[in-house]
This record gives structure tokens, sequence and C-alpha cells, in this order.
């Protein structure tokens, strides 16, 4: 018997004769499943169209379409193809008809009279195997339905973040901004803006557009426009752009690559704009001057890139976030900078990694296909 928890499953009887269906009802009544009746193939199929079954128990000596027949064309049925088919019958089977049957998806022949004890604990075995089958379903789309809720939270999570950190970082810009424009305004005819505070409004505005700029790329990341090229270039223009940062801050930028080039197959501004960001990282880690070392080397397989700084080094509860939206040992910063570098690099089919230096300052090492498995 099948416990009362489980739902009831259906099974099919098909028999042209109304005393063998009442038979079968007989024996399997004590199952407590839902037997459906159907007194033609023809029937049969118009059934199976609507339900799944647990299994057929289909007579061979059908009018009309044959059980042979009915197996082949529920086997032609995608919703059907599966389920199980028990051939009954009231005569010995040639072995021909049973491997036919067998490959139309038969997993057994009866032959009458039945003994109800048998016929009873096949069914009975077929219906726990589909209860089984019909639970793990259930539990399935149960999964699947937290896990699309929880992403739904993880979503919804992360704007309401985006939101108050967007909030958070244009507020303090314009401010400053708000604050140099009244006070040009306060009084009639007064004085046009120094060129001191219209430098202090350029810089603010400079990083209202970074910041805006960091959110687009995070919320929506544009598209790789890969290109074979001499990644030390690339390197290069990005050190040439924070040269004068660097210097203004008493860090001294060293490079050290190969002397031939550097293939890979990368988007040239996506991944500057990542080493400009590492870059930058590194020189404000070291407010008190330093050496910032960019490291290329190369294999016949493989890239890697690495920015040693001797700065302060990465807090340890930040270093293993680090790559996370939102996390920044800054007083100001979006904290995305390095979430939307590790994307970039990975979009790339490569790695970057962090990890402070035993002698003091960190190490950021990216690693990235050379331009030949790129192209394979």
């Amino acid at each position: 018997m099948m416990r009362d928890s489980e739902s009831k499953a259906n099974v099919l009887l098909v028999d042209d004769t109304p005393a063998n269906l009442l038979a079968l009802r007989g024996i399997l009544d004590s199952l407590g499943q839902n037997l459906v009746e159907a007194t033609s193939g023809e029937e049969a199929l118009r059934r199976l169209l609507h339900d799944d079954f647990a299994v057929i128990l289909l007579d061979v000596s059908l009018p009309g379409i044959d059980g042979y027949e009915v197996a082949r064309l529920i086997r032609g049925r995608k919703r059907c193809q599966r389920t199980p088919i028990i051939f009954v019958t009231a005569y010995e089977t040639p072995s021909e008809r049973m491997i036919e049957a067998y490959s139309q998806g038969a997993v057994d022949f009866l032959i009458k009279p039945l003994v109800p004890a048998v016929l009873r604990s096949k069914v009975s075995v077929f219906v726990e195997l589909f209860q089984k089958s019909e639970q793990l379903k259930r539990q399935q789309e149960q999964l699947l339905s937290q896990q699309r809720e929880m992403m739904r939270a993880g979503h919804l999570a992360v704007a309401g973040q985006l939101a108050a950190s967007v909030a958070h970082e244009v507020r303090n810009p314009l401010a400053t901004i708000k604050v140099l424009v009244e006070g040009a305004l306060r009084t009639k005819n007064a004085a046009p803006l120094s060129r001191q505070e219209l430098t202090v409004m350029h810089g603010e505005i400079t990083r209202l557009e970074r910041i805006v700029q960091d959110y687009l790329d995070f919320a929506r990341p544009p598209e790789l426009n890969r290109c074979l090229g001499d990644l030390r270039e690339v390197v290069d223009q990005a050190a040439a752009l924070l040269q004068t940062t660097a210097l203004r801050q008493g860090v001294r930028l060293a490079a050290d690559y190969p002397s031939q080039p550097v293939w890979a197959k990368v988007d040239h501004d996506q991944f500057r704009a990542v080493l400009v960001n590492l870059l930058l990282n590194a020189i404000e880690a070291m407010p008190r001057g330093g050496l910032l070392q960019v490291v290329l080397n190369a294999t016949p397989r493989e890239i890697e890139l690495t920015v040693i700084d001797t700065g302060t080094g990465i807090a340890p509860d930040i270093l293993k976030r680090l790559f996370t939206p939102f996390v920044t040992s800054k007083p100001s910063g979006t904290g995305l900078g390095l979430c939307i570098s590790k994307r970039i690099v990975e979009s790339h089919g490569g790695r970057i990694t962090a990890k402070n230096r035993a002698e003091g300052g960190a190490t950021v090492t990216i690693a990235l296909p050379s331009g030949h498995e790129a192209e394979v």
C-alpha cells in the first residue's frame, strides 16, 4: 500500500472487454491510486494527451489499433516516452513479437489468468517510482523558486546598496560646488569665482564623472572589443597617464618587461582602465612615497602581470573581500573599481588575485591567456 501522504498516481488500464477491466480494477483497487480505463487504443492515446501515468496495462489484442501499434504511438510522444508499459495477453507470445514489444517500451508481459498478488506488486513498484519522481520534480521546482527569490532579494539588496552609495558619494562634491556657487551669488555685483575656486569646482565635477562612470560600468558592463596587441604598450599607456600623479606623491614607477612583444588578445581600452585602477590604488597606498613596480612575464600559454607596491598593505578584513562590490578602505570612493576590474579580467578568460608582501606593501597579479591561446 502507498502512504496516504503521497499524492495518488494515475494507472491506465486498456482493454476492450469490460469484464477484464472490472477484473483489473478489482485487483488494483487496494493500491488506492487513480485507475483510468480505456476500451480502445484510440481512447488510450486521448487519455495520454492530458494526463501523466505511472504505468500502462495494455491488452495486446485490441480492435483497430492493436497493442503493439498503440505502444509504438505512445513512444512517439515526448510526454510519455518513458511511461512503463505492461502488456497483458491471453496467449503465449512468440519471441519475435516480444522482442518487438520490448523495443516499443514494454517492461513486462503478463499472461492471463493474472495472479493478483504478482500484478499488484509490479504495479505498486512503478507507482512508487512515479511518485518519487514527481516528488523530486516538486522539490526541484521549490529549490529553483527559492533560488530565484534569493537572486531577486540579492538584486534588490545590491540595488539598495548601490542607491545609498551613489547618494553618499555624489553628495560631497555637489556640496562643495554648491558652497562655491552660493558664495558667488550671495551679494549683488559679486566678484567672479577665482581661478582657485574654479579649479576646485572642475576637480569635483571630474570626480562626479568618475563616480557616475563607475556605477554605469558596474550596472551595465560594456561589450568587449578584443584585438591582438602588444601588452607592453597597454601597460606603458596606463603608466604614462599616472606619471604626474606618482611624481607628485614621491612614488617612483619602474617596469620590468620582456624584450620581445607580449601578445595578448584584449580590449585595450577596458584593460588599460583596469591597469590605471590598480596603479592608482598602489600610488594612494604610498602617501609618503615609495616604489611601484609593474612586472610582465610571458610563457607560451599564459601572461602574468604583477603590480607591486611598498605601501601600507591591505587590511586582512578587506583583503578577503577585496573584489566584492562596495568594499573599500578609502574614506571616499565607490568600492566598485576592483569589482569591475575582476569582471573585466575574467571576461578575458583570466584571473586576478591580491596578497600582502612579508616585507611590506601589496601585490596584485593578473593572469591572462597568451595571444596564441586566446586565438584557440
